[in-house]
């Protein structure tokens, strides 16, 4: 009877520490996966950063060519 419950007890035991095991790993999971979600929405966020970055850059070239285009008539009338 005694082992019979050293038995019992001892697989409470066992089963205690692997339903411990399996809300640690459910936990570390959700961290990592929140981890890499915020890390996706950082990304995100610089690649839209840069899109806008490139398309003022490209505005400004637009603008540039143009001031260019408008000095250049003027030399060619001075000539």
């Amino acid at each position: 009877m005694a082992s019979f419950l050293l038995l019992i007890i001892a697989a409470v035991v066992f089963l205690t520490i692997i339903a411990a095991a399996i809300v640690i790993v459910v936990v570390v999971t959700r961290s990592k996966t929140q981890n890499q979600l915020n890390d996706l929405n950082a990304y995100k966020s610089m690649a839209n950063n840069l899109t806008l970055s490139n398309q003022e850059v490209r505005e400004e070239l637009a603008e540039l060519k143009e001031k260019i285009n408008s000095i250049e008539k003027l030399l060619k009338e001075v000539e």
